[in-house]
């Protein structure tokens, strides 16, 4: 099948094209530079038609998402803008719901299906104490989440929205994405990025869950089936305990990581203040409020049905973490000494 692609230069995206390709299909990219494109998918294998393939437009600009469903038979929608420092909130906001409205809308307007739309989990949590998050449940009220979830599940109402009328809409919910050749050294990449070069002393307690980029990838592909009507995947992944994931990040290098546990209370006033101090200077920090209640909040999380319908299997974590490092290492982004055992077992 056509598929158009919006977000094929990013983390997920570019792995998407790559899986899509895999499968048989032929992507459309819609991208904002062109220039973006091969630095994004050469690493992956992937080669696309300058001209046929790719239109450079903004998937919030109606003219430039019209150009780029032109002929496409399916679409997958996994562009957005995935920050959670406080001073990208309204452009975040702005950004992802905009994008899924004339994304989404308008696949479904020009008749494609299946129309993948990449959501967050962070759109439909936090839900109430004792309760398992799975694709089905409901959009919390918006005073419950930070910026990047309010802009998610904004653009969650548009797709429900759309499936409610029949539309052949399918909401994938990705839970923490990680894995080799980020683009853009996303918000989890540069997490785990931070905590090798000891730039993450201290983490909450809590939990998170992790899906590898690849499987997520597949996950999609998988997805582009016609004539299955609308349908909701949570893709989360592993589950892991915070120190569990420090204590996995010091077991594959062979390094002693002195991260420390802090109390949730004041690991959440040290967030309040790092939104403070990211409000009036131009710095970033390594975690701010959201992404620290992000971290603490740790749902209980039912994907099973994902993986057992579209007939994927979940790499092991491990195999994510070393992939990381070495990609990391790789692309300079952390020494030999900082990867440990994952290089030196390479030798």
């Amino acid at each position: 099948m056509r598929v158009l692609v919006t977000g094929g230069t990013g983390f997920v995206g570019s792995h998407t094209v790559a899986a899509l390709v895999k499968a048989g299909h032929r992507p459309r990219l819609l991208v904002r530079s062109a220039g973006r494109v091969a630095p994004a998918l050469e690493p992956l294998g992937v080669s696309l038609d300058p001209q046929d393939d790719v239109v450079v437009g903004d998937a919030t600009d109606e003219a430039s998402v019209q150009e780029a469903l032109e002929g496409c038979e399916a679409a997958v929608h996994a562009a957005s803008v995935v920050s959670l420092h406080v001073r990208d909130a309204d452009h975040v906001l702005e950004v992802n719901r905009r994008a899924a409205e004339l994304v989404v809308g308008g696949a479904h307007a020009a008749g494609l299906d299946p129309i993948v739309h990449v959501s967050s989990l962070s759109a439909i949590v936090p839900q109430p104490e004792g309760t398992t998050v799975t694709g089905d449940a409901p959009i919390p009220d918006p005073s419950t989440q930070g910026p990047y979830g309010r802009s998610k599940a904004a653009a969650e109402q548009v797709a429900r929205g759309l499936q409610a009328e029949g539309a052949p809409v399918v909401t994938v919910y990705p839970a923490m994405v990680m894995g080799p050749h980020d683009p853009h050294l996303g918000e989890g990449t540069t997490a785990w990025r931070n905590v090798l070069r000891g730039l993450m002393p201290a983490m909450p307690p809590g939990g998170f869950h992790i899906i590898d980029v690849r499987d997520l990838a597949a996950l999609i592909a998988a997805m582009i089936e016609p004539d299955r009507g609308p349908r909701r995947y949570l893709t989360t992944g592993h589950h892991v305990s915070a120190s569990h994931a420090v204590a996995e990040l010091s077991r594959v290098t062979g390094r002693w990581l002195p991260v420390v546990q802090v109390p949730v209370g004041l690991v959440h006033l040290g967030g309040r203040v790092a939104d403070f101090v990211q409000q009036v200077l131009p710095v970033r920090l390594p975690l701010g409020y959201e992404a620290i209640t992000t971290l603490t909040s740790d749902p209980d999380c039912d994907d099973g049905n994902t993986w057992t319908d579209l007939g994927v299997h979940a790499r092991p974590l491990d195999d994510t973490t070393r992939d990381l490092i070495r990609w990391m290492v790789a692309e300079d982004l952390l020494s030999p000494a900082q990867a440990g055992k994952v290089v030196a077992a390479d030798g």
